[in-house]
């Protein structure tokens, strides 16, 4: 362990158990704040003497100050495409086990039966995690798992609570998973069907159980206001004196309660993913955001004391033209003048992101954006919106090449 952290399932080292190496293909700061890494952990401490290891700079290195040549097996947990390149650029042993598993295994099997020995997609459940590991060791190939979780499962949370990572001091849970909209270009519902939401007793057991550990609670789900109880999950929180964080918020399905519980939970400001407010656009990839339905969240979360406001769009969806994107520009500004008349400073941010198709979603088939193309409609953007005030980010195009590329090369089953 290291500094700032606490251990909420330590293992006893067992003489006879094999060293299991877990692996998250990137720092440290993004590998503890990622609830599958944390899920490997439980999985892996029973049937291994378990040391962790992320890779800084094409290097492993492992906080419980493990050595990489003395691991008898190596597990790798995938989540983004850029860490496929990362794993490319280390250094494995010969002969040694190695198994993948995560999300991206789904997305990209035939990429994972090519570089491990077993790679595991689906939901991570003790015996299928058992079955397997056991492989790993004498077989090869794709295992996948033989049925979804269900309420009545144990959500995966926090094995570690840490102070230097991505959300410090906080305890991650998951209280859903999948998603019943029809977003075209989101591969969630295609990974995770039928939609599970784990039952409110489960969740507050745990959270009851490790509430001396943490002081927020990071609630993790595609859509978090849409698990039917998550106001009860929220009052317990504030009742118990814990800050709330959300992994994703749908606020055109956020009624007053929610917000009001939102405003209490200790957040100083709002992040959303509209993706586009074009019309024509939001019925081709199914994502229809109703901008009064917005504004109307966002005036009374002013009116609470929130006044800092994130909207995450996208550019490059199928058949987009400059009009579309001077129609999200132009809503964007009306926004701003419409929540100014609640006399409050509003800080409203964008940040524009070129789609990125997916396998296994409705725009699979669908072009990347070329680069010039997205430089020009970012500047448009920057140069709309400077003067009223609005801060812009254009987000990486290589990370979108990146993605792209690799669903070209390898498909998906």
């Amino acid at each position: 362990m290291v500094k700032g952290e606490t251990d909420l399932c330590p293992q006893k080292y067992k003489k006879d158990f094999p060293k299991i190496a877990i692996i998250f293909p990137g720092p440290y700061l993004a590998g503890m704040s990622s609830l599958a890494f944390h899920a490997l952990r439980r999985h892996a401490q029973v049937h291994g003497n378990v040391s962790r290891f992320f890779i800084e700079n094409n290097t492993p290195v492992s906080p419980d100050k493990a050595h990489w040549h003395d691991m008898d097996f190596f597990l790798f947990t995938f989540c983004y495409e850029s860490q496929c390149r990362i794993f490319e650029n280390i250094s494995l042993l010969p002969g040694k086990p190695v198994m993948a598993g995560g999300p991206l295994v789904s997305t990209y099997p035939e990429y994972f039966r090519r570089n491990f020995n077993v790679s595991y997609r689906g939901d991570l459940t003790a015996e299928f995690f058992a079955g397997a590991f056991k492989q790993c060791g004498t077989a090869s190939g794709l295992v996948t798992a033989p049925a979804r979780k269900t309420a009545e499962d144990s959500p995966e949370c926090s094995s570690i609570i840490a102070a230097h990572t991505e959300f410090p001091d906080t305890f991650l849970i998951e209280i859903s998973s999948g998603c019943t909209s029809s977003c075209a270009f989101c591969l969630v519902r295609a990974l995770y069907q039928p939609r599970i939401f784990f039952r409110k007793e489960k969740i507050l057991s745990l959270l009851s159980e490790n509430a001396n550990y943490y002081g927020k609670v990071g609630l993790i789900a595609p859509s978090v206001n849409e698990h039917p109880e998550i106001k009860s999950i929220m009052r317990w929180c504030l009742e118990h004196k814990k800050n709330i964080s959300f992994s994703s918020i749908r606020l055109d399905r956020a009624d007053e309660e929610f917000l009001e519980l939102y405003a209490l939970s200790g957040q100083k400001s709002l992040s959303c993913a509209p993706e586009t407010f074009a019309a024509r656009l939001q019925k081709k990839i199914g994502k229809n955001t109703d901008y009064n339905q917005y504004l109307k969240a966002l005036r009374f979360l002013v009116s609470r004391g929130i006044a800092s406001f994130k909207l995450y769009m996208l550019c490059g969806l199928p058949g987009e033209n400059d009009g579309d994107n001077m129609e999200n520009i132009k809503t964007v500004l009306k926004l701003q003048q419409d929540l100014k008349t609640c006399g409050v400073q509003i800080r409203l941010g964008i940040s524009l992101n070129p789609l990125a198709p997916k396998p296994l979603t409705a725009l699979a088939q669908s072009p990347l954006i070329g680069e010039t193309v997205y430089k020009k409609i970012s500047a448009l953007y920057r140069r709309e919106l400077a003067p009223a005030g609005i801060s812009f980010k254009a987000e990486s195009y290589r990370a979108a090449e990146c993605q792209y590329a690799m669903a070209k090369k390898y498909s998906s089953v």
